[in-house]
């Protein structure tokens, strides 16, 4: 499989993708992690991968980029450039966020984006003739700072649903029943493997 398969690049926006992604000094720390194995504890990384370290095992190279999934990891250099093309159209924060989440990943993307819309003179127009974004805005500036739970069904089975809402990453536990201490070891046994969470966020279910 080659990015030609799973994102349409401009050959020459391909080649200054990859220069950059190489000249990228946290990238490149990040491309040794992805070839040649990440540590036992995120402590042990640098503070400019820890961003990454929730969803290690999704990155992978493909032709000479790093992806995140089916998105590039845009390097440093070309951010303004990349948020410039999300921006075309001024499609709002909405689509404009849809578009990026398909496509490109850096950490702080959504917040980003929504830096570059606000000091946008034509989005903030149609914003104003559009309904306006739901108060409860929810956002992370790093991974486990806070975490959205859930408990949800699948197949008859009960199970406790994590999401980090730095990342994105998600968590599921299987419950053997729907009780407090169910709960509490479900939650633990998350804790042990990424951390604390410095917040918790649920809908108060029973």
């Amino acid at each position: 499989m080659t990015i030609a398969e799973v994102l349409t690049v401009h050959p020459t926006h391909l080649e200054s993708l990859r220069a950059e992604t190489h000249a990228d000094p946290t990238l490149w720390k990040l491309h040794q992690h992805v070839v040649s194995g990440w540590p036992e504890s995120m402590q042990d990384l640098s503070q400019d991968l820890h961003p990454y370290w929730c969803f290690r095992d999704e990155l992978v190279i493909l032709d000479g980029l790093l992806m995140k999934g089916n998105r590039v990891v845009v390097p440093s250099a070309l951010r303004t450039e990349t948020l410039t093309r999300l921006h075309d159209g001024h499609q709002g924060l909405t689509a404009t966020l849809h578009r990026a989440r398909r496509s490109v990943y850096w950490p702080n993307m959504q917040a980003d984006i929504s830096a570059a819309l606000q000091s946008c003179d034509a989005c903030q127009i149609h914003a104003n003739k559009k309904p306006s974004v739901p108060d409860r805005q929810v956002s992370a500036s790093r991974p486990m700072e806070t975490l959205g739970v859930d408990i949800m069904h699948f197949k008859g089975k009960a199970a406790l649903v994590s999401v980090d809402y730095f990342s994105g990453y998600i968590s599921i536990g299987f419950l053997k029943a729907e009780t407090s201490d169910a709960v509490i070891r479900s939650m633990n046994n998350h804790f042990r493997k990424f951390g604390l969470a410095e917040r918790i966020i649920s809908d108060n279910g029973p």
